[in-house]
């Protein structure tokens, strides 16, 4: 149980797109089919509008800013509402 804990919070920041059982390329029928295009965009539009990437931008920012700046020690923070909130300190 407590492997399934840790892991389930690994994975919290994560979607995970299940494959399909359908027609394959290779012609057979089976699990393992990639998501019809459909489907897929709209999965991940749904990632990309709900703030889901603001903190990976957050990242990026600071790790471009650190190297423009040439500073070796950065800090990014993010609030998480309702009373809680991360902080990460980057080190180059």
């Amino acid at each position: 149980m407590k492997q399934l804990k840790t892991s389930s919070k690994l994975l919290a920041g994560f979607t995970i797109l299940i494959a399909v059982i359908g027609l394959q390329a290779c012609g057979e029928t089976g699990p393992g089919r990639l998501l019809e295009p459909d489907a897929l965009v709209s999965k991940l539009s749904g990632m990309f509008h709900s703030g889901a990437l603001a903190g990976c931008r957050v990242l990026v920012t600071l790790l471009h800013e650190m190297i423009r700046e040439d500073k070796k020690i950065g800090l990014a923070s993010l609030c998480l509402g309702g009373g809680e909130a991360v902080a990460l300190v980057v080190k180059r």
